[in-house]
């Protein structure tokens, strides 16, 4: 393995209207380079919290998180971060909001131009370049939100249940798309979902956390051949040999 992050003993406590609220306890996790990984687990486990440490923006926590072999302890610029809301600037156009970052580091007009109109070519958004957000629909508006991310190449892709608010067909030609684009550069990804279908159709493993205070309860290696047919997911072979095995250890941490 070439882990480009590691997790050792990570536990995040916060405060709220005096109490102590324990989020994580004791995660320990390698992230290796390259990979697609999913964190699936009850609401409230502390996944989101989890991802937001390794972003550097929900310090300070006890433990260690290594990122390329050097301890994170602010935020960390080399990773980009997709959330569920789309958060695409609304007094901007579509390839105004998706060239920001490289107009932000000072890349010349005409080719922060390009670069941008490739990426919305790439995630077959030609045609609405002159758009505004709500002049989108909310499939559009998470292309737009995912390849802002990616044009600023950031070494690792942390996504907080990106798919979340859209209705099934629009998440599965996102996913499709998602997995298009990944299998063409290899970014590490590193994913949350509560959809244990869409773990399996995207990841090469799936880490089941506890329910809270969250912990690494098992690692799943995903054994589906790539590239993966997401649309047909539950034809592919082993898929329900994956899908049973996770959730024999999945529903135990559920409560209703």
């Amino acid at each position: 393995m070439d882990p480009i992050i590691e997790l050792s003993k990570v536990t995040k406590t916060y405060r709220s209207k005096g109490k102590a609220v324990l989020a994580l306890k004791d995660v320990n996790l390698p992230v290796e380079r390259g990979s697609f990984t999913t964190l699936i687990g009850p609401s409230g486990c502390g996944k989101s919290t989890l991802l937001k440490i390794i972003a550097g923006i929900a310090l300070p926590y006890e433990g260690c998180m290594r990122y390329k072999d050097r301890e994170i302890t602010s935020i960390n610029t080399d990773i980009g971060f997709v959330t569920q809301d789309s958060n695409l600037f609304p007094w901007l156009t579509l390839i105004q909001n998706v060239e920001l970052a490289l107009k932000i580091r000072g890349v010349a007009r005409d080719q922060r131009k390009r670069t941008a109109q490739n990426y919305i070519d790439t995630m077959r958004l030609s045609g609405f370049e002159s758009h505004y957000p709500f002049e989108l629909s909310g499939g559009m508006q998470k292309r737009g939100s995912i390849i802002r991310t990616l044009i600023y190449d950031p070494e690792i892709i942390l996504m907080d249940e990106p798919f979340g608010p859209l209705d099934a067909q629009t998440r599965m030609v996102l996913q499709d798309e998602l997995l298009r684009i990944w299998d063409s550069n290899k970014k590490t990804i590193l994913f949350v979902t509560h959809d244990l279908t869409e773990a399996i159709a995207l990841s090469d493993k799936v880490v089941l956390f506890t329910s809270r205070p969250g912990t690494v309860k098992r690692v799943f290696d995903v054994p589906l051949a790539r590239p993966r047919n997401v649309f047909e997911i539950h034809n592919e072979k082993g898929f329900n040999e994956i899908y049973h095995e996770i959730w024999q250890y999945f529903k135990n941490e559920i409560t209703i």
